[in-house]
Protein backbone atom coordinates (compact mmCIF):
# COMPACT_ATOMS: atom_id res chain seq x y z
CA UNK A 1 0.00 0.00 0.00
CA UNK A 2 1.43 3.37 -0.95
CA UNK A 3 0.98 4.90 2.47
CA UNK A 4 3.08 4.86 5.99
CA UNK A 5 1.72 5.56 9.68
CA UNK A 6 3.52 7.97 11.80
CA UNK A 7 3.66 8.74 15.29
CA UNK A 8 1.04 10.66 17.00
CA UNK A 9 -0.01 10.84 20.67
CA UNK A 10 -3.42 8.77 21.25
CA UNK A 11 -3.90 9.26 17.81
CA UNK A 12 -2.56 7.72 14.13
CA UNK A 13 -0.81 9.79 11.84
CA UNK A 14 -1.16 8.77 7.99
CA UNK A 15 0.89 9.39 5.06
CA UNK A 16 -0.13 8.85 1.19
CA UNK A 17 1.77 9.79 -1.86
CA UNK A 18 1.50 9.45 -5.42
CA UNK A 19 2.73 10.90 -8.66
CA UNK A 20 -0.94 12.26 -9.19
CA UNK A 21 -3.12 14.62 -6.75
CA UNK A 22 -5.44 11.72 -7.64
CA UNK A 23 -3.94 9.60 -6.37
CA UNK A 24 -3.45 10.31 -3.50
CA UNK A 25 -6.99 10.77 -2.44
CA UNK A 26 -7.25 7.04 -3.85
CA UNK A 27 -4.51 6.19 -1.72
CA UNK A 28 -6.03 7.78 1.07
CA UNK A 29 -9.70 6.17 0.93
CA UNK A 30 -7.65 2.91 0.65
CA UNK A 31 -5.10 3.61 3.79
CA UNK A 32 -8.40 4.73 5.93
CA UNK A 33 -10.35 1.50 4.96
CA UNK A 34 -7.05 -0.91 5.28
CA UNK A 35 -6.49 0.65 8.93
CA UNK A 36 -10.29 -0.21 9.68
CA UNK A 37 -10.16 -3.61 8.20
CA UNK A 38 -8.33 -5.95 5.63
CA UNK A 39 -8.89 -4.13 2.70
CA UNK A 40 -7.85 -7.87 0.69
CA UNK A 41 -11.08 -9.52 2.10
CA UNK A 42 -13.45 -7.03 0.53
CA UNK A 43 -15.29 -7.41 -2.55
CA UNK A 44 -16.31 -5.10 -5.20
CA UNK A 45 -20.13 -5.95 -4.82
CA UNK A 46 -21.48 -2.05 -5.32
CA UNK A 47 -20.65 0.97 -7.15
CA UNK A 48 -21.08 4.70 -5.08
CA UNK A 49 -20.76 7.78 -6.65
CA UNK A 50 -19.88 10.72 -4.57
CA UNK A 51 -18.86 13.96 -4.57
CA UNK A 52 -17.58 16.45 -2.25
CA UNK A 53 -16.38 20.02 -1.83
CA UNK A 54 -13.94 21.86 0.17
CA UNK A 55 -12.38 25.06 0.78
CA UNK A 56 -9.04 23.89 -0.77
CA UNK A 57 -7.03 20.73 -1.28
CA UNK A 58 -6.73 20.13 2.40
CA UNK A 59 -9.85 21.34 3.45
CA UNK A 60 -10.99 18.85 0.64
CA UNK A 61 -8.89 15.77 1.96
CA UNK A 62 -10.69 15.75 5.26
CA UNK A 63 -14.13 16.45 3.88
CA UNK A 64 -13.70 13.67 1.08
CA UNK A 65 -12.08 11.34 4.37
CA UNK A 66 -15.36 12.15 6.87
CA UNK A 67 -17.80 11.69 4.08
CA UNK A 68 -15.74 8.03 3.81
CA UNK A 69 -16.25 7.16 7.54
CA UNK A 70 -19.80 8.33 6.98
CA UNK A 71 -20.52 5.62 4.97
CA UNK A 72 -18.41 3.25 6.91
CA UNK A 73 -20.60 4.80 10.37
CA UNK A 74 -23.87 5.20 9.02
CA UNK A 75 -24.50 2.50 5.98
CA UNK A 76 -21.35 0.04 7.43
CA UNK A 77 -19.79 0.43 4.04
CA UNK A 78 -16.35 -0.63 3.86
CA UNK A 79 -14.31 0.21 0.33
CA UNK A 80 -11.98 -1.22 -1.81
CA UNK A 81 -11.50 0.36 -4.75
CA UNK A 82 -11.57 4.60 -5.65
CA UNK A 83 -11.57 6.03 -8.65
CA UNK A 84 -10.92 9.86 -8.71
CA UNK A 85 -13.67 10.76 -11.67
CA UNK A 86 -12.66 14.79 -10.97
CA UNK A 87 -10.32 16.55 -8.73
CA UNK A 88 -10.15 20.34 -8.82
CA UNK A 89 -8.61 21.92 -5.72
CA UNK A 90 -12.25 22.42 -4.25
CA UNK A 91 -14.08 19.69 -5.84
CA UNK A 92 -13.51 15.90 -6.04
CA UNK A 93 -16.16 13.62 -7.76
CA UNK A 94 -15.37 9.43 -6.95
CA UNK A 95 -16.42 6.57 -7.55
CA UNK A 96 -16.04 3.81 -4.96
CA UNK A 97 -16.45 0.43 -5.22
CA UNK A 98 -17.05 -2.27 -2.34
CA UNK A 99 -19.43 -4.11 -0.34
CA UNK A 100 -21.53 -4.04 3.17
CA UNK A 101 -19.34 -5.19 6.32
CA UNK A 102 -20.41 -8.63 7.08
CA UNK A 103 -18.81 -10.14 10.66
CA UNK A 104 -18.05 -12.73 9.22
CA UNK A 105 -16.03 -11.88 6.51
CA UNK A 106 -14.40 -8.64 7.48
CA UNK A 107 -12.08 -8.54 10.61
CA UNK A 108 -12.13 -4.60 12.44
CA UNK A 109 -8.68 -3.90 12.67
CA UNK A 110 -8.91 -0.50 14.45
CA UNK A 111 -12.20 1.70 15.73
CA UNK A 112 -11.83 4.98 13.82
CA UNK A 113 -13.86 7.84 15.66
CA UNK A 114 -13.14 10.97 13.62
CA UNK A 115 -10.46 12.65 10.74
CA UNK A 116 -8.80 15.49 11.69
CA UNK A 117 -7.47 18.76 11.04
CA UNK A 118 -4.66 18.66 13.16
CA UNK A 119 -1.27 18.49 10.73
CA UNK A 120 -3.07 18.46 7.53
CA UNK A 121 -1.04 18.82 4.68
CA UNK A 122 -0.99 17.80 1.03
CA UNK A 123 2.04 19.24 -0.82
CA UNK A 124 3.42 19.02 -4.33
CA UNK A 125 6.81 17.74 -3.90
CA UNK A 126 9.44 16.65 -7.01
CA UNK A 127 8.31 13.15 -7.03
CA UNK A 128 4.56 13.88 -6.89
CA UNK A 129 2.28 14.27 -4.31
CA UNK A 130 2.35 13.97 -0.48
CA UNK A 131 -0.60 14.42 2.03
CA UNK A 132 -1.06 13.92 5.49
CA UNK A 133 -3.92 13.73 7.85
CA UNK A 134 -4.58 12.23 11.33
CA UNK A 135 -7.00 10.17 12.63
CA UNK A 136 -8.89 9.76 16.07
CA UNK A 137 -9.01 5.95 17.21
Amino acid sequence: MPYKLFAHTADLGVEVSGPSLEDVYRNAAEALFNILSDISTIETRKMLLRKVKGMGREDLLINFLRELLNLWNRDHFLVKFCEVLEATPQHLTVRLSGEVYNPLMHPINREIKAVTYHQTSLVHNKRGWKGRFVLDV
